[in-house]
């Protein structure tokens, strides 16, 4: 399939439930979502608007088995003051767009920055993020520490119901070793029929999760590249987890550039998987299908050998 939109300067689409999802307009006003399928038809499009914003910049985004598409990221009102950021105060959000066609939900989370975004198939909605002060308080040094005293108990990962209602909370920060680590690269969010996954490179760390909470905790595993080079993940049906890197070296002493790699749980290790010379990444997975593209606007889907 061939996408019909420009990628240049925008965010790398994913592909969710059987469909890719597309980005154009990253730090306008309103930006622009896109569904399309698999005969790359664009089905579905969707303007991320917020109240006052003169600047959105959206941080990740998903789409659901029943169409609804999620996004989450930081509004902007362009007011201008020595102690606010260059475009103004900040208002960070998570969207829902039902896929029935319904007024957005608009979702404030207050401190609480989303960076990653996962439709389940229920139609639930899962994140991951940090929780922190913009600035620390009257009369205490500009640190981490300080920023993130407040909100030790703040989860990372949070679980929304369609209407954007919070159903769970998991992964406290206070058990991170950098606060910061899951809005760092190489970090992803992702579900299949029956869990999400989150992998931080950063932090080393892979989790599994269902409604009920943390099923799976792997800690301590090497990144095959610089997280820095991590630029596609992919969680399949029955459970695969697959990375694709681009341009910073790897661990084991190659480029690292073009490279697919499958993460075994049970060991903490990576394996290649071998490419083609047209292979740049993975958008995700259709079922226990990569979905790859060639860098340009062109998307196959790869079958991989268990």
């Amino acid at each position: 399939m061939r996408i019909p939109v420009d990628l240049s300067g925008q965010g790398l689409p994913k592909w969710s439930a059987g469909a890719l999802v597309v980005l154009q307009g990253q730090t306008t006003y309103r930006p622009v979502i896109g569904v399309v399928d698999k005969s790359g038809v664009q089905q579905q499009t969707f303007w991320v608007t917020v109240p006052g914003a003169q600047t959105v910049v959206i941080s990740a985004y998903s789409h659901g088995a029943e169409g609804t598409v999620a996004a989450t990221g930081e509004a902007f009102d362009g007011a201008k003051g020595t102690d606010l950021p260059p475009w103004g105060r900040c208002t960070r959000f998570l969207m829902i767009f039902p896929g029935d066609g319904g007024a957005a939900h608009l979702i404030r989370t207050g401190q609480y920055g989303p960076r990653g975004v996962a439709v389940a198939p229920d139609g639930t909605v899962w994140t991951s993020g940090i929780e922190a002060l913009d600035k620390p308080p009257a009369g205490q040094r500009a640190t981490m520490s300080a920023a993130f005293a407040p909100y030790l108990s703040a989860s990372v990962i949070r679980h929304y119901d369609a209407q954007g209602k919070l159903l769970g909370s998991f992964l406290p920060q206070s058990e991170l070793a950098t606060p910061t680590d899951p809005i760092l690269e190489g970090t992803f969010l992702a579900a299949n029929e029956d869990r999400v996954a989150w992998y931080c490179a950063a932090s080393k760390r892979y989790l599994e999760l269902t409604p009920q909470g943390i099923v799976l905790d792997v800690q301590g595993i090497e990144p095959p590249v610089d997280r820095h080079g991590l630029v596609g993940f992919a969680l399949t049906k029955g459970g695969r987890v697959f990375v694709s890197s681009t341009g910073f070296g790897s661990s084991d002493g190659s480029s690292g550039a073009e490279a697919l790699r499958e993460f075994h749980k049970a060991t903490k290790t990576w394996t290649p998987v071998g490419t083609d010379s047209s292979f740049y990444g993975i958008f995700g997975a259709d079922g226990d299908t990569l979905v790859t593209w060639n860098g340009r606007s062109v998307v196959r889907f790869m079958a991989v050998s268990q």
